[in-house]
């Protein structure tokens, strides 16, 4: 069909019209015009007589689909197509450059696509009135999207990567078929506005009492049970209250429930560790791997605790003899040990060495050891506890020569090296690292230092370091 049989609403003169008020405006109205598609010849025409459009409205057509030609529009940045007959979003939208407001509200939309992760600038998204049931994870993946629109569709599940749409400040899943919210929309850290209203609620995720810029939180029409429905009554304040206090009581709870049962040989307690053998980890690239969680008897490594954390790093493998660079941790709550994905420069795997906690950087500190060759080292490698990178910082000043089996203790951001076994000698020098500014010194000592040692026990007291034992050079 010509284009003004396909389109017989847009008659030449209505087009001309349209295209000579976007010429003043940068807005272009195709809506309310009854289009079932638009031809290329108008595109075209459009783009060459009104190139600069920065709105386009395609409201309350019987549009199913764009063609390619549109993407010639480049300059949009707010599209609005609803009250069409949309099954699917229209492919052509990732090639619009800059856009930011897409409106697909009254449609016939069932599900979304992977495409709209390509749609990096869009901060608007309204999908309300379709029959969607679901949300692809790729939906969480818009870096931009501050306002995301989901009511009146048929939803009964939200992504378990909510968390990941970093910029969300408002949204809308109201009138759905939700049973529960993710636990990850408590990480929600700019989110102001959530209604959920009209739903089948019967909780919310306590850990949503953590969303401290949430100014409103509409949870009204759903099937709530006590004492959430009553809290929820009671304003936001208090609700945000109860769901952090509700979320304290859960986990003492799970800790109850889970506390391992030790079993008393002499004077100490025994706990047999758990671990789960093929635990499957999703990466940040979307990846997932497994990861075996057995921590294999070893010697030579180090544990440092933070809080009721267990840090275990390095080590010589007893079964096979290889020396690791891994990660483990367990809690000791549970006793179960978990080994960690890093990322960064990660230390080269190693025995011998000594690592501390910096709770200024909330930091693991290791320093030295011996690697696979045999080689001693004097190097220092730091592991953010927050984001679980390593990095290498570049130290300044004299470092102490490499060596293994040091003692160390840090103090007010200062690390502290004592003693150790070098390539040919024991030492009983004292070397200091200044956690803020990274840079080595050897303070001068008085009265008789210890003779030189490794593998010593030491700790720390107010201002004192205490040291014991050790293998010297006799």
């Amino acid at each position: 069909a010509s284009g003004c049989d396909a389109m017989s609403g847009l008659t030449p003169e209505v087009l001309a019209e349209r295209i000579a008020e976007a010429q003043k405006t940068h807005k272009l109205n195709i809506g309310y015009l009854g289009l079932s598609d638009i031809s290329p010849e108008h595109i075209k025409r459009i783009a060459r007589e009104a190139p600069h459009i920065t709105v386009l409205e395609l409201s309350s057509n019987n549009l199913t689909d764009l063609p390619e030609e549109i993407a010639g529009l480049r300059y949009v940045r707010k599209l609005h197509m609803k009250y069409n007959k949309l099954t699917r979003i229209p492919a052509v939208l990732v090639k619009f450059p800059q856009l930011q407001v897409l409106e697909l509200s009254g449609n016939h939309l069932e599900e979304v696509d992977d495409t709209v992760s390509q749609m990096k600038h869009v901060t608007e998204l309204d999908l309300s009135g379709n029959l969607l049931r679901k949300l692809p994870d790729s939906i969480t993946k818009m870096p931009s999207l501050s306002h995301l629109q989901l009511e009146n569709n048929r939803l009964e599940i939200l992504p378990d990567s909510m968390d990941e749409l970093k910029t969300l400040v408002r949204l809308d899943i109201s009138t759905n078929n939700l049973t529960f919210l993710p636990q990850s929309m408590g990480k929600l850290k700019k989110i102001q506005r959530i209604d959920a209203a009209n739903n089948q609620l019967a909780k919310v995720p306590p850990c949503m009492g953590h969303c401290k810029t949430l100014k409103e939180f509409n949870v009204k029409y759903n099937d709530l049970v006590e004492p959430y429905r009553v809290k929820a009554q009671e304003g936001l304040v208090r609700f945000l209250l109860f769901l952090r206090e509700e979320e304290e009581r859960e986990r003492l709870e799970e800790i109850e429930r889970l506390k391992p049962v030790g079993t008393e040989v002499g004077s100490y307690v025994e706990y047999r560790c758990k671990a789960e053998v093929s635990q499957i980890v999703k990466l940040e690239d979307g990846d997932s791997i497994s990861i075996d969680n057995r921590c294999w008897i070893r010697s030579g490594h180090t544990i440092t605790k933070v809080g009721n954390t267990i840090y275990m790093f390095g080590g010589i493998i007893t079964k096979d003899g290889t020396k690791s660079n891994e990660l483990f941790w367990l809690s000791t709550d549970r006793m179960e040990w978990h080994n960690q994905i890093t990322t960064g420069a990660k230390p080269c795997p190693r025995d011998g060495h000594c690592a501390v906690y910096d709770e200024l950087k909330n930091m693991l500190v290791v320093f030295g050891g011996r690697s696979p060759e045999k080689k001693r080292l004097n190097d220092v490698c730091c592991l953010n506890l927050d984001t679980w990178e390593w990095i290498r910082p570049n130290c300044e000043g004299n470092p102490p020569e490499p060596r293994e089996q040091a003692m160390s203790v840090v103090m007010d951001g200062m690390l502290y090296i004592f003693g150790g076994h070098g390539s040919k000698q024991r030492f009983n020098d004292l070397h200091i690292l200044d956690l803020s500014v990274w840079g080595w010194s050897t303070p001068t000592t008085t009265g008789t230092p210890p003779s030189p040692r490794q593998a010593s026990a030491i700790c720390l007291s107010g201002s004192q370091i205490f040291l014991h034992g050790g293998r010297n050079n006799a």
